[in-house]
């Protein structure tokens, strides 16, 4: 059914993802909306298919989970199937973070894809993760300590609402500490 389809919709796992296609001047780019949930690019389904056959870092997108495919002819076709599981667009992964126990949790930052650790990484600074064993595991695994960086965010918070000057400007902050 959806072989037949002259394009084949490639969705972008990052911000911003960018890829010239072998002997091309132009570039393919996921650039993410604000308005939408998804980052997704239409793309020419042979055309695609002769990068996927041609280009090792268009390939490396898909392992790494920058980049992913929903559908199941062309991820089986490049072997690409057994990577899905741990593949999330942005809403997910936050109902995700916050609704999977602690050893889902675990499992997850053991497995998936850098790319999905980065977009975790993304979620916990802009939305708090209260958590404490999940706050632990996300330190095992990256190496990044998410209590720190609450602890900076309010000290900092705090100290912006008292070091406001009469002109509502905000005092140069030291380059050196």
């Amino acid at each position: 059914m959806a072989s037949n389809t002259k394009t084949i919709r490639v969705y972008s796992n990052s911000s911003s993802v960018s890829h010239q296609p072998f002997g091309t001047t132009f570039y393919w780019l996921w650039e993410q909306n604000p308005y939408e949930d998804e980052c997704y690019l239409d793309l020419d389904r042979k055309e695609f298919e002769d990068e996927m056959r041609r280009s090792i870092g268009l390939r490396r997108m898909f392992e790494k989970g920058i980049l992913s495919i929903k559908e199941s002819a062309i991820l089986e076709k490049f072997k690409l199937d057994n990577l899905d599981e741990y593949v999330m667009n942005n809403k997910q992964l936050e109902k995700f973070v916050e609704n999977s126990t602690v050893s889902e949790f675990e499992d997850f930052l053991q497995f998936a894809p850098q790319a999905m650790i980065d977009n975790i990484e993304v979620i916990c600074t802009t939305k708090e993760l209260t958590d404490r064993n999940k706050i632990k595991l996300f330190r095992k695994y990256t190496g990044k300590d998410l209590e720190e960086f609450y602890n900076d965010k309010a000290e900092t918070g705090e100290e912006t609402l008292v070091t406001e000057t009469k002109r509502g400007r905000q005092p140069r902050k030291p380059v050196i500490k």
